[in-house]
């Protein structure tokens, strides 16, 4: 309980910690990022040698002085190398930034590194201040120009947090390798002021005394690193107690609490607790020995020696019952039971073939229930299958193609549709349409027979040159047709629907979707996506969907795919995760001559995972002279 609640104390004490932090910086971050942001200052440092710019500048610093909270700001000019700084004083300091200057590096690294802000803490041994400076990156149309910002004294806010006085707590700042950058001894401080190099300054792990306490707090820092809330039981300083360790949100370095529990908690403070507990427990425990005695061993002590006798073979015995009780009630369950016994030994082989009768019956009858519904499912499957277009119509159509075809049921309620403008002139111009309807299973494949009958209604009556007209007059259809007599009110249900009009002759498509993109390669082998309407075809929307939009495309050089959402969906590889957009854009830009490519492709990734949906993929091409070269 002690451990419980001193590792929640030392939770909120680094997190506390953190947001004092993170409170003190990000004002000023702010308001630096708007300096750095300020045209007039911007247009100084472009010419910094124009006395009016100069003023203006100057002025305007002056104004953001008084606001910031340490009364100072810093201009660094990277064409003139001219660093400005104004102290709390409004004094000015400048000097010239140099890179053969090792303690001017901190300007050009910051500048170089591109980062809109950045934190450096520093302490300086001579004032015994903590400041952190807050740099600011700025630029004009892109390009660096310098750095500005100010330095905030957080003196008083890291000795609030790393002094609490009598309540076993010690705060300290970590940086990289476990640098201390802030702690409330300024002797340890001062060293790490005055010494340059990182690997000669204090450590936290040099007030470790055993390796093992430093491997420990090794694997906080692991932790802490990751964004989590770190906790371990170390000796720090000679000190055992419970640490805790938080990333800051601004700088780059950790916040670490340490909690002597036995400073504010100790197990004396249980005392009280532990004695009336032993009083409870001394006199519950007698008490319920009494009860037990006479409500519960006694009874049961009866039935198990009337038990001993049933397994005798001694049926005819009763137990008397008494009250209402558990037990009372158990006895009577007894009675009835050793009443049972008896009629079923008596009757037990009739019973017993009666009962199996009873079963083969209903196994029969579910036997042949299940034949007829997978008959009628098949049969159901030839009709589905009925109302594709043969693959020989792709082959009639393109040039190139690839087809990949395969539902996770007998039927299911992915489909494609195919329809000449002219049937007696096959390249005149042809609609192609991969449907994904809702639900699996025989709900997909009526969904399929429904579609399929709206399109053959809807399609002839519309320019073909126009298909987001047909698309959103088959949602019409749909919405009358799902949306019939009070029982549809509920129904939600459409499709998915990617719809190409295709003119070879013209070397055009026109592309219209509700729900399914398509995806086009060119022939240095980028592939882009078409989208069209986010929402699909549906009876009922939430919300009113968008419009749909006719997009044209030439199709020379290019390769055309349509896919629904089984292939993506589909789970598999090493980490079990669905297949996803980003590898079905590689696979496009690389895919294969083969016919097979999808569906090896899906097989190989699938593994031995269930296939989670039906799968439809269709790709197409066309040649320079169009695809009537192979009729």
């Amino acid at each position: 309980m002690i451990r419980s609640l001193g590792e929640r104390y030392a939770v909120e004490r680094v997190e506390s910690a953190r947001l004092q932090l993170a409170r003190s910086l990000e004002r000023e971050a702010a308001l630096a990022q708007k300096l750095a942001h300020s045209p007039v200052v911007i247009d100084w440092m472009l010419d910094d040698e124009n006395p009016e710019k100069r003023r203006r500048a100057f002025a305007e610093l002056a104004s953001y002085r008084n606001s910031f909270a340490d009364s100072n700001s810093f201009v660094g000019i990277l064409s003139s190398r001219r660093y400005y700084n104004w102290g709390e004083e409004d004094e000015l300091v400048t000097s010239t930034m140099s890179r053969e200057v090792e303690s001017d590096q901190w300007f050009f690294q910051t500048i170089e590194s591109g980062k809109p802000i950045s934190f450096n803490l520093d302490y300086n041994v001579n004032v015994d201040v903590s400041r952190v400076w807050i740099n600011c990156l700025v630029t004009h149309k892109g390009k660096p120009m310098g750095l500005a910002g100010t330095g905030l004294e957080i003196t008083n806010t890291v000795s609030r947090l790393v002094s609490s006085e009598n309540d076993g707590t010690n705060v300290m700042l970590i940086g990289p390798g476990g640098v201390i950058l802030a702690h409330r001894n300024s002797d340890i401080m001062a060293k790490n002021a005055k010494v340059e190099k990182q690997e000669k300054k204090i450590t936290v792990f040099d007030l470790m005394e055993k390796e093992a306490q430093r491997k420990k707090f090794n694997t906080l820092i692991t932790q802490a690193a990751s964004g989590t809330t770190a906790v371990g039981e170390l000796a720090i300083e000679g000190e055992t107690g419970l640490t805790a360790m938080l990333p800051s949100t601004s700088l780059d370095a950790y916040v670490v609490a340490s909690v002597d529990t036995s400073e504010f908690l100790s197990i004396r403070d249980f005392t009280p607790m532990f004695i009336l507990l032993t009083a409870a427990l001394i006199l519950g425990l007698s008490m319920i020995t009494v009860l037990l005695q006479r409500l519960v061993l006694r009874p049961l002590a009866c039935l198990t020696d009337s038990a001993e006798k049933i397994a005798e073979g001694k049926y005819d015995l009763s137990i008397s019952v008494k009250g209402s009780s558990e037990i009372a009630v158990l006895s009577s369950a007894f009675n009835r039971m050793t009443e049972k016994i008896r009629d079923y030994t008596r009757n037990l082989e009739g019973m017993v073939k009666e009962r199996t009768s009873q079963l083969q019956e209903v196994n029969d009858q579910l036997t042949k229930t299940n034949t007829r519904m997978m008959e009628s499912i098949r049969y159901a499957g030839m009709i589905q299958n009925g109302i594709m277009p043969e693959e020989r119509m792709l082959a009639e159509l393109f040039s190139r193609y690839s087809l990949f075809f395969r539902q996770r049921d007998i039927v299911g309620g992915d489909m494609l549709y195919i329809h000449r403008v002219r049937p007696e002139d096959p390249f005149a111009g042809f609609l192609i349409a991969t449907i994904d309807c809702e639900g699996h299973g025989v709900s997909g494949a009526l969904m399929t027979m429904m579609t399929e009958s709206v399109l053959e209604h809807v399609v002839p009556a519309h320019d073909p040159h126009n298909p987001a007209a047909i698309l959103e007059e088959a949602e019409r259809e749909i919405r009358k047709t799902l949306s019939a007599g009070e029982a549809q009110g509920a129904l939600q249900s459409g499709f998915d629907i990617g719809l190409c009009a295709c003119f070879p002759r013209e070397e055009k498509l026109i592309f219209a979707g509700a729900g399914m993109p398509l995806y086009v390669r060119d022939k240095d082998g980028t592939v882009s996506t078409v989208k069209g309407r986010h929402k699909a075809i549906r009876n009922r929307h939430r919300l009113p969907p968008e419009a749909i939009e006719n997009i044209e495309i030439g199709t020379a050089d290019n390769m055309f795919f349509l896919v629904t959402d089984g292939f993506v969906d589909q789970s598999g590889g090493e980490k079990e995760r669905s297949y996803g957009t980003r590898r079905l854009y590689e696979f496009i830009a690389e895919f294969p001559d083969s016919e097979k490519g999808f569906e090896g492709e899906f097989d190989r990734y699938r593994g031995v995972h269930a296939q989670r949906d039906d799968v439809l993929v269709v790709a197409f091409s066309f040649t320079q002279s169009g695809p009537y070269e192979h009729s």
